[in-house]
């Protein structure tokens, strides 16, 4: 499901990223898909993650959303 053994960082980078698209539908430390709040940041995400930031945590912003 994750692809080869990762060689280079890069390798790893890319299963995140496409965790992210929905491409992979899970990873080993998250058993669901990504949450459907974060579509809306869904291209912006993958592409910090293919650029070496591995992003575990994501909530785009809410405005104007009272207590």
């Amino acid at each position: 499901m994750l692809g080869e053994c990762p060689l280079e960082f890069s390798d790893i980078y890319e299963v995140f990223a496409l965790y992210i698209e929905g491409k992979i539908p899970l990873l080993p430390w998250c058993e669901v898909s990504l949450q459907p709040e974060s579509f809306t940041i869904q291209n912006e995400l993958a592409a910090i993650n293919r650029k070496g930031i591995m992003t575990i945590n994501s909530q785009p912003a809410v405005n104007g959303c009272s207590r």
